[in-house]
């Protein structure tokens, strides 16, 4: 032993492997296969990684287009009368299909539930109609969800002038009587003139507190289809009117000074300034749907028009056949 070998430190003894050359071919065979069986399995579990990641992502698109179809990003995209169509749809999905003969004869598809929903949607429709035409100072939204629950304000115009809700009602040939406090609908009570100060001040609070200053709000209620107005007293706080005045009259309201329209237009078209919810309280209904059954209804009624006209001309030729030999004999034809 030298003298490098007694500084040297001490190592642990390493087991001293002797193979003969057909071990060694044969260990070198195996550990070849053992190598090519694990990039196998890698391979292959790589795959089907690969594969429940596609899988997922598959089942997670349509949930993404989904709800980018159910809720509007902003409140300029929802249709008008979004909520009350959506409302009679739900209600209509339990009426029967109705028969030939009810066909026949012009029986109207509505389900007995759906049939005032149905006539809020159409109220709701002809005043965005209307508001179309307010122009390029305007901005007008509709169908707008409030709160937390399935509440909605018909409509929101914000322009010069402020900030207007308006609560739209069809009352089809009605006779309204509009007191301070009331309103009278053919004789019949209503909460029309109480919800839309409500939703006025609402819609002020919410919009204050998301532009950070006060922000002036004007509840509205527009009467569509009436046949008369009577005005015993004007109410406090909300205006009244029909659907044929309502452009002129935001017209002709007067700018308020300093009033950031522009501002309160970016802030009112988050879904998330009125609804805990957001985007996702803001459904888009099935427009299709509603408008076949806009068709629907609209050809009933023409056949019921037609059967109309039809009983009169045979009432009118009825009495006529009675009449003229009569009126012939004390003529002398």
């Amino acid at each position: 032993m030298n003298v490098d070998q007694l500084t040297q430190p001490p190592t642990d003894p390493q087991p001293i492997v002797t193979t003969s050359p057909a071990t060694e071919a044969a260990e070198a065979s195996e550990a070849t296969e053992a190598a090519e069986a694990t990039e196998a399995s890698e391979a292959v579990q790589a795959a089907h990684a690969a594969e429940a990641t596609a899988a997922t992502a598959a089942r997670r698109r349509p949930a993404r287009q989904a709800v980018r179809r159910r809720g509007a990003a902003t409140l300029r995209e929802r249709p008008p009368a979004s909520a009350v169509i959506a409302e009679c749809l739900s209600r209509q999905s339990a009426a029967v299909p109705r028969t030939r003969t009810a066909r026949f004869f012009g029986r109207t598809p509505l389900h007995p539930e759906a049939r005032s929903w149905y006539a809020g949607a159409i109220g709701e429709l002809h005043v965005a109609q209307r508001l179309s035409r307010l122009g390029p100072d305007w901005s007008v939204l509709h169908s707008v969800p409030v709160g937390r629950g399935s509440r909605d304000i018909d409509h929101i115009a914000i322009g010069p002038a402020g900030v207007f809700t308006m609560n739209a009602k069809f009352h089809d040939g009605a006779r309204v009587w509009v007191g301070h406090r009331t309103m009278l609908v053919n004789g019949q009570p209503t909460d029309h003139i109480r919800n839309s100060r409500h939703e006025g001040s609402h819609a002020a609070k919410l919009l204050s507190d998301a532009v950070g200053t006060a922000v002036p709000v004007q509840p509205l209620v527009v009467l569509v289809g009436s046949r008369e107005i009577t005005f015993k007293q004007r109410p406090k706080h909300v205006t009244v009117l029909s659907d044929r005045a309502l452009v002129g009259w935001l017209r002709r309201q007067r700018p308020v000074p300093g009033f950031d329209a522009a501002g309160v237009r970016h802030v009112a078209e988050h879904p998330s300034t009125w609804h805990v919810r957001g985007a996702d309280a803001a459904a888009n209904p099935d427009l299709a749907t509603f408008a076949a059954l806009r068709r629907e209804v609209a050809t009933a009624r023409r056949t019921r028009g037609i059967w109309g006209a039809g009983v009169i001309a045979l009432s009118v030729l009825a009495c006529w056949a009675i009449v003229e030999p009569a009126l012939g004999s004390a003529l002398g034809w």
